[in-house]
């Protein structure tokens, strides 16, 4: 009785969380957040579901399990729980989290998952809804803010971000990804927002820093994508606009201002450190490639040299962008992703003639934020399942991209930004 009633009240917190985030949806979209947000808890669950009758439990379960462990002890010890969280000193609890797994991301997530399980007395559903409510959120976020951009555009948007079967379901869920997401679209819409001057309320920044905390200790490397090319075409956009610069003072900026940015991201995290970058991309490509070799990219002789990276690169990319192919595929859901990556390449060569037109230079960057995680995703995991999951990160901006004045579909309008 007692787990029925926590139940029920956790679904009346969830259904009055839902309508408190629809009174600020603006109004032209409306329409459009309840199927969406439907369809978020709907995945959250199916994902559930697959990993646990199809995959075997999967990550998922395992950080489930994980964080029951520290769960219980929040619950028969406030003190210890806290001291755990914030300073790691409960060693009896660490041992339990990690005698299966560990590492350091996983640590964070079991960590910020264990106040959910207590809230929901260990219910992994009502959990999957509640991250997969979060991802939501910081998507929406970027959907009205390129709605209100691209006016013309909306379907587009739309289709991108709430009709594209893969985003939808591998970014909900109770998986790092609906962190991940829901932070990292919220801060691609942060910096479109302050590129185009658009208002920003102090609740906003406000979010800010917390949410670049979150996509720092979930996904580091969606994270140090973002900042190596959507921050600093902010920055040098500020600059510009700041001070009246010459093209030669303009490109001395831009290098600078990239020579600090990967300086700052080489100190966020032992992996992207000068001395260990390669190595650490090769290891987790090898890795990764090792758990099913059938199923996984094949490179040529990788190693941890910038030759051999610059060979694979553009094989890397190519893969990164569409595949696991139809033929590639091994299972049924991938199969499902096998079609959608055909599209997706369909879509794009007919696309290529729109390279010749004048793209904004926002979108320029969103081009480069694409080739650039799609190409480091598909070499660090080449497992296609893994990538599949990973390429959420850039899947929907893609789509919008090759959507752009595409011949192959009925536009109704054009979408532009002038001097951006």
């Amino acid at each position: 009785m007692g787990e029925f009633i926590i139940n029920a009240v956790n679904i009346i917190f969830l259904v009055i969380l839902s309508f408190a985030f629809f009174k600020f949806i603006p109004t032209n979209i409306k329409n459009f957040y309840w199927p969406g947000l439907l369809a978020k808890y709907s995945c959250g669950i199916l994902y559930g579901l697959l990993y646990l009758h199809y995959y075997d439990g999967g990550d998922t379960f395992s950080y489930f399990n994980q964080g029951v462990l520290i769960a219980d002890i929040g619950r028969n010890d406030v003190e210890a729980y806290l001291r755990f969280l914030f300073f790691n000193e409960n060693e009896k609890a660490y041992d339990l989290a990690f005698s299966s797994i560990y590492h350091s991301r996983s640590f964070w997530m079991i960590k910020a998952l264990s106040p959910f399980l207590i809230l929901t007395a260990d219910n992994y559903w009502i959990t999957a809804c509640y991250f997969s409510l979060f991802g939501y959120l910081g998507i929406f976020y970027l959907v009205s803010t390129l709605i209100k951009i691209y006016p013309a555009r909306r379907f587009d948007v739309l289709i991108c971000f709430f009709l594209f079967p893969s985003f939808v379901f591998w970014s909900s869920g109770f998986t790092k990804e609906s962190l991940a997401i829901g932070s990292l679209f919220y801060l691609i819409g942060f910096s479109i927002k302050m590129l185009l001057r658009i208002k920003i309320s102090k609740a906003e920044f406000i979010l800010l820093p917390i949410l670049l905390f979150i996509e720092w200790r979930v996904r580091v490397f969606y994270l140090s994508v973002f900042l190596l090319t959507i921050g600093i075409y902010l920055l040098f956009n500020f600059l510009s606009r700041k001070f009246k610069l010459s093209l030669a003072q303009k490109l001395v900026i831009l290098g600078s201002s990239g020579f600090i940015f990967i300086l700052a991201i080489s100190q966020m995290d032992y992996s992207l450190n000068f001395s260990n970058f390669l190595e650490v991309l090769t290891y987790a490509y090898y890795d990764d490639y090792n758990k099913n070799p059938s199923n996984a990219i094949r490179y040529y002789n990788l190693e941890p040299s910038i030759f051999s990276l610059i060979i694979n690169a553009p094989y890397a990319l190519i893969s990164g962008l569409f595949r696991p192919f139809i033929f590639d595929a091994q299972t049924w859901p991938m199969i499902l992703v096998g079609i959608e990556n055909l599209i997706l390449l369909v879509l794009f060569i007919f696309n290529i003639k729109s390279f010749k037109k004048n793209y904004t230079s926002l979108e320029w960057t969103l081009w480069i934020y694409t080739f650039l995680l799609a190409l480091f995703l598909a070499l660090s995991s080449p497992n296609f399942g893994t990538l599949t999951r990973y390429k959420v990160a850039f899947l929907p901006i893609f789509l919008f991209l090759v959507l752009k004045e595409n011949p192959i579909l009925n536009k109704v309008g054009k979408g532009r930004i002038e001097g951006v």
